[in-house]
């Protein structure tokens, strides 16, 4: 989905989007914005005339601006990151390359030691 699609939909703005790569991820068609088949001129146009009325345009752009904030709020990004790095932190073993482990030596920064102490 490109970026210029989430901002709009952060500004509360209804979007049509050709149904191509992720889009269809956040937008749920006709409910927080519009997808159409990508080169479907007339399926566009029939995205186009649902926005004519104003109370869509409205409730449509609020539902996109709630999608942009359940998933990509500052709050939401620091619990994803948050997840990664206890995910990382704390996966078993087998998950791990063998005789290879991040160290951190006395407060610098950290470095990958491996067998021979060599990364």
């Amino acid at each position: 989905m490109s970026l210029a699609a989430l901002e709009a939909m952060a500004l509360s703005r209804p979007v049509l989007h050709s149904d191509v790569g992720s889009a269809a991820e956040i937008i749920d068609a006709g409910y927080n914005g519009f997808l159409f088949p990508a080169n479907d001129t007339a399926a566009f146009v029939a995205c186009l005339r649902q926005l004519v009325d104003p109370s869509v345009r409205r409730a449509v752009g609020a539902r996109a601006r709630a999608a942009v904030e359940r998933r990509f709020s500052e709050r939401r990004m620091i619990e994803r990151y948050e997840n990664l790095l206890i995910d990382l932190t704390t996966s078993s073993d087998d998950r791990r390359t063998p005789n290879r482990r991040i160290m951190s030596a006395g407060g610098a920064a950290p470095r990958l030691e491996g067998t021979n102490g060599n990364p």
